[in-house]
């Protein structure tokens, strides 16, 4: 990546960019703004406000200028067979870092396996539970500190935009931020739980600017850790992350839009759960119906009285009439 000339780097850019529109442009509508109304409004700044990552990206232009070619490359999904467009991306993208074996044994990887099957089942407090209970006896197990924090953060701020997002009921939130470490473009799991949280942060008080900008950051650092054989899962995938906070700020096309990409990568409870929300306050009655049908089908088994199926089965009370 080094020996890259910027005049080469340029032609890279340009060639990708007429292969296909971004990713970011088409495929992904949701990342303009579809929030006149919110562009008008700043309120107070989040409370764990810090320099986003694109303000970060600006005071080093050397990684904003590989970043953004980087990014181009990502968004083309229709490449040329002759273009090695995966080496490419290898080279430019910072923080591409091979993924390290792994320090946890088998109770902590069996801890951590259940938690991340319960939290797309919707039982997001069974999930912080398993993991905060092996927590201690695990601390040589990277992932499961991490996902520990990741999670009990993200419970917090969910409660927290109950209550306005104030400073007193996000403390949790800076907590679980401070044990996990500073904001780092370098991705890894616990920079990617660091955006998803100043994400849910921004959420809780309605900061719809500030939470899309750690939403795409999040992104960006779980796309990294895909192409380096990682995954970003904690405390959610990102599209999961993507749906819950947008119908958190009541964005409920986003939030569709979001929970359907889910979807598109893997069945779970919980996407249809928040399909079947985000439908009925769209007023598609018929789709929600259908959506908590199969959120019901995916819980029902495993968690007969968990959130899910209760809520699923409440709402299909009303699709048979």
């Amino acid at each position: 990546a080094q020996t890259v000339k910027e005049e080469d780097m340029a032609i890279i850019a340009e060639y990708f960019s007429k292969q296909r529109p971004s990713l970011a442009t088409e495929s992904r509508p949701y990342t303009t703004f579809g929030h006149e109304a919110a562009s008008a409004r700043r309120g107070h700044m989040s409370v764990l406000h810090q320099a986003t990552p694109s303000s970060r990206a600006h005071d080093n232009p050397a990684v904003g200028r590989w970043r953004g070619v980087a990014q181009v490359i990502i968004g083309c999904t229709q490449m040329s067979p002759n273009v090695p467009a995966v080496v490419l991306l290898w080279a430019l993208l910072p923080g591409v870092q091979p993924t390290p074996p792994s320090d946890c044994g088998k109770d902590a990887t069996a801890v951590l396996d259940a938690a991340a099957v319960a939290a797309l089942a919707g039982e997001f407090s069974g999930a912080e539970a398993g993991l905060r209970g092996r927590y201690g006896a695990s601390e040589q197990c990277r992932e499961l500190v991490v996902a520990a924090w990741a999670w009990g953060g993200w419970q917090t701020a969910a409660a927290a935009a109950a209550l306005g997002g104030t400073e007193a009921s996000l403390a949790g939130v800076s907590a679980a931020i401070a044990a996990l470490g500073p904001t780092a473009t370098t991705a890894s799991a616990s920079s990617y739980a660091v955006a998803v949280l100043h994400a849910a942060t921004a959420a809780a008080q309605d900061e719809r600017d500030e939470m899309q900008i750690w939403l795409d950051h999040a992104r960006q650092l779980a796309t990294t850790m895909a192409l380096a054989g990682g995954r970003a899962r904690w405390p959610l995938p990102i599209d999961l992350v993507d749906g819950e906070l947008w119908s958190s700020v009541d964005d409920y096309e986003l939030a569709e839009v979001s929970y359907m990409r889910s979807l598109a990568e893997r069945d779970s409870a919980v996407a249809w759960r928040g399909l079947g929300r985000a439908r009925d306050r769209r007023g598609n009655r018929s789709g929600a119906c259908a959506a908590y049908r199969r959120a019901f089908e995916l819980s029902a088994a495993a968690h007969p009285q968990g959130v899910v199926a209760t809520e699923a089965r409440g709402y299909l009370l009303i699709c048979e009439h």
